[in-house]
């Protein structure tokens, strides 16, 4: 969802509620809103777009998180970590409760400009488009655990510095601890409702991303055992190496290389790793990349494997996601 988009329905809520508008003036606002929302978005162009490409010189949120699971009602159990002097980014659900529990240390979360202090053990419940930023001024990481309605680019919004930055907009580092500081790829996730090929999937929730890996960043390639995938080269020429993967351990015997050119397409069987060709370990080369699952389906953590240690692949639930920001 575009941003003007999203502040047009959380401009529209609040009127209701502040009753500055009746209900039939609401459902009329709101009607129009979802017309334009479910219009087809356009295809993603193989030519590069400005708009697809990361920030210049990024900068790490320093807030964590790894997603645990996805239950039965498409809700995200996760676990999170905030480091001291993590920036103060503000988020905001458009539905559903954000429900935190604290793990240790003390925790601060201002939610829309008052600051609540929790200790370990204690609880909150952050009700739907209500901005809330994690803060931590102390020299101790605070940890947490939530549950909130499965991530979806439609569903959150960010802000920095005054700048409101749609759901679709925000990247995301792959990390293998919350230690981690290396240049890592990052990973910024497309609209269920066009989902970057075109047409709505079986899966309402089915999304594509397009991955970022910097020249030298050290790799964590993935492989998908919930089906078959594709990958469309946005931006630059790179060699993308491909490996079978039994029992969590890459097998070097059966391994691919494919140079792959801007525009052009590689497809990806359901028990296959990939990534760009490293030299020790690091991407010898930079690439933005359309990543499609086959048939269209919906992020897992227990069907995604991620390569944690090299050749050794580990279940999602294992790996850590860090927003980045411009500087």
């Amino acid at each position: 969802m575009e941003t003007d988009m999203r502040r047009k329905l959380d401009t529209l809520f609040d009127r209701l509620e502040k009753g500055e508008i009746g209900r039939a003036e609401f459902v009329e606002a709101l009607s129009s809103i979802i017309q334009q929302m479910i219009r087809p978005g356009p295809d993603i162009p193989s030519k590069p777009d400005s708009k697809y490409v990361p920030p210049k010189n990024p900068r790490n949120a320093g807030v964590l998180i790894r997603i645990v699971d996805v239950d039965e009602n498409q809700r995200n159990m996760i676990e999170g970590v905030v480091k001291p002097g993590a920036l103060p980014f503000w988020q905001r659900l458009s539905e559903g409760e954000w429900r935190q529990y604290i793990v240790s240390g003390t925790a601060v979360v201002d939610i829309d400009g008052k600051r609540h202090t929790l200790q370990a053990g204690e609880n909150i419940t952050i009700q739907p488009r209500r901005q809330f930023t994690f803060i931590n001024e102390g020299n101790k990481p605070w940890r947490f655990k939530a549950y909130h309605p499965v991530w979806q680019p439609e569903r959150f919004s960010y802000g920095v510095r005054n700048t409101e930055i749609a759901g679709d907009d925000v990247w995301f580092a792959l990390r293998p601890s919350p230690d981690d500081t290396a240049a890592r790829p990052a990973y910024r996730i497309l609209p269920a409702r066009n989902g970057g090929n075109g047409s709505r999937s079986a899966d309402p929730l089915a999304t594509d991303s397009i991955a970022w890996v910097p020249e030298g960043a050290e790799m964590m390639r993935q492989m998908d055992t919930a089906g078959r995938g594709r990958i469309r080269m946005l931006q630059g020429e790179a060699e993308l190496e491909v490996q079978t993967v039994t029992n969590g351990s890459a097998d070097r015997a059966r391994t691919r290389v494919r140079r792959v050119a801007q525009g052009e397409t590689l497809e990806i069987g359901p028990r296959e790793a990939f990534g760009i060709a490293t030299t020790r370990g690091r991407a010898v080369s930079s690439a933005l990349m359309l990543i499609q699952p086959d048939p269209p389906r919906i992020w897992k953590p227990e069907t995604t494997l991620w390569e944690i240690q090299q050749d050794e692949f580990h279940t999602g639930d294992q790996v850590w996601f860090e927003m980045i920001f411009p500087s």
